[in-house]
């Protein structure tokens, strides 16, 4: 997953929002779908850097200019959905399943992990853009997931850790990922906010994990009792199913088109 793409989203994830190097990069990552349209002047002022900002930029990337910057975006994203085609032709969804399983250790109801799942993406599918926010370790496992689904249409990033996920439109989804449930409890005040103004928040995490005066609009329990570090391992495999599953359902569609 070394790529200009996974490069741009570790700016944006993890990179405070007045630096002119997250602007450039969110702006980028914005407009990846038609960024052969996108020009030099066109990044200088919607991110509100100068030439020699943005040349410093693509130095920094290791691209002479942002013509070569901007080719290898163009490359990276063809060779990426390329890639993905063969892995969704080649995905055993139920040997997924089966690896949450086997790390698990409490039983998990198949089917509603399933409906829940596929509930998510309809909230996905909806909105315009998901901030994923976590502590740090499971924000960096979602970074394939996040590549992968912004060469589906979909941008997807995370908060950088211990700042405030800031202002949130309400076309925007809350993906929120926490074992302890200690993320809800940093980002109460933003939450009660977000619900006041109709932004929809998804968790992901163990059973008993979200407080009891919070509630999203979709929780997904993942199979797991008490703290153990070998649940960090199953939040690849859920967003891997998450994708598929995203994949299956909206493939099809001229939005869903790699």
């Amino acid at each position: 997953m070394n790529t200009v793409v996974s490069l741009l989203l570790l700016i944006v994830c993890s990179s405070f929002k007045n630096t002119s190097d997250y602007a450039i990069a969110y702006y980028l990552l914005s407009n990846i779908s038609h960024i052969c349209d996108v020009s030099r002047s066109d990044v200088c002022e919607n991110a509100g850097v100068s030439n020699r900002v943005l040349s410093m930029f693509c130095s920094t990337l290791g691209y002479k200019n942002y013509s070569d910057l901007k080719l290898a975006l163009i490359k990276t994203i063809d060779i990426r959905k390329l890639q993905m085609k063969v892995h969704f032709n080649n995905a055993d969804p139920d040997k997924i399943i089966n690896a949450i399983h086997t790390l698990s250790n409490v039983d998990m109801d198949d089917a509603r992990f399933i409906q829940t799942i596929d509930q998510i993406n309809t909230y996905i599918y909806d909105c315009k853009k998901v901030i994923i926010v976590g502590a740090v370790y499971p924000e960096m496992l979602s970074l394939h997931y996040m590549e992968d689904m912004l060469m589906m249409g979909k941008f997807i990033h995370s908060s950088p850790v211990n700042t405030s996920i800031g202002e949130v439109e309400n076309d925007t989804l809350v993906l929120m990922i926490s074992f302890t449930g200690r993320v809800y409890i940093e980002h109460y005040d933003e939450i009660m906010k977000f619900k006041e103004n109709n932004v929809s928040i998804v968790g992901i995490g163990n059973p008993n994990s979200l407080p009891e005066q919070i509630h999203l609009t979709k929780y997904l329990e993942l199979p797991f009792k008490g703290d153990v570090e070998i649940e960090n391992a199953c939040i690849p495999l859920v967003l891997q199913y998450m994708k598929y599953r995203y994949y299956q359902t909206y493939g099809d569609t001229k939005h869903v088109c790699i």
